[in-house]
């Protein structure tokens, strides 16, 4: 027998497992039993694009509007600065890589209309598309040929936004695992934050992995460089957790399934199943 057919099983066992406890938490709660959540960032891409545009993890402005709604409601939002400390309830801090052009378009009415703040992760060598071709390649995004990131102009509007703050995701979305160069780990963690600051006259302390991936090399140039950095892996965070490497949960997910993730039983599934993977 193949040794990844356990493997599948036991995926498709823990999956089954999963929708179950998503459906009873719906109607119990269940989820929270465990005692106080830890805090939650929330990882968004697009919003309100075509559905056949190409964008991964695009979601509904009505799905994005629900979501907001309820994390406002029932937790404090919160800059990602402050996600590692405690409130009064469980915090969440709502991050969106790429920068695309429905951050302005379409997330930040949303945002605005429940006065919640956002990161936004930023490549720089990608504002305005200028190569359009390579943009849609880094970024993986199919469909018709049209505006992805972006604009200069645009990008200082979120700039001068008091709900939005800006981070580094790298200059052209590169895939961190591949680099072991010390000039292109340079230029692409920390010459792309030197051109955010001097471009647009901000402050940039947290970084986003493209990807999530990363090796020993890169993770020590960012934590060099910055205060904050996130990750693709599904955890929720605490104040014991450091400010580096902190895990995201995938808000591209139907509410339902959200909820759920922002609960400590699901917090410990998800690591459970990373760690039986042998990842993080």
């Amino acid at each position: 027998m193949s040794s990844s057919v356990p493997t599948r099983l036991g995926r498709q066992l823990l999956g089954a497992v999963r929708g179950t406890l998503v459906r009873v938490h719906g109607r119990t709660g269940i989820g929270a039993a465990g005692g106080r959540s830890r805090n939650a960032i929330l990882m968004y891409h697009a919003v309100d694009e075509p559905a056949d545009a190409g964008y991964f993890g695009n979601v509904t402005a009505e799905r994005f509007r629900e979501t907001v709604r309820y994390v406002t409601e029932h937790a404090e939002v919160v800059p990602l600065s402050e996600i590692t400390t405690r409130g009064a309830r469980q915090r969440v801090a709502i991050t969106f890589d790429d920068a695309l052009k429905s951050v302005p378009r379409s997330a930040l009415p949303i945002l605005e209309a429940f006065d919640a703040p956002a990161t936004v992760f930023v490549n720089p060598e990608l504002v305005g598309d200028p190569d359009p071709e390579l943009v849609r390649r880094r970024l993986d995004i199919g469909g018709e040929p049209g505006q992805v990131v972006v604009t200069d102009s645009q990008l200082r509007e979120l700039v001068d936004n008091p709900l939005i703050t800006i981070g580094n995701h790298t200059g052209s979305h590169v895939d961190l695992s591949t680099v072991t160069d010390e000039a292109t780990l340079q230029a692409e963690i920390v010459d792309a934050k030197a051109t955010l600051e001097s471009e647009y006259g901000i402050e940039v302390s947290a970084f986003s992995y493209p990807y999530g991936a990363s090796n020993e090399r890169a993770r020590a140039v960012v934590e060099d460089s910055h205060d904050y950095s996130v990750t693709t892996a599904p955890f929720l965070v605490g104040p014991g957790d450091g400010t580096h490497g902190m895990g995201r949960l995938s808000a591209h997910e139907p509410p339902r399934r959200l909820r759920w993730e922002l609960t400590p039983a699901s917090d410990l599934l998800n690591r459970l199943e990373y760690w039986g993977a042998g990842v993080g």
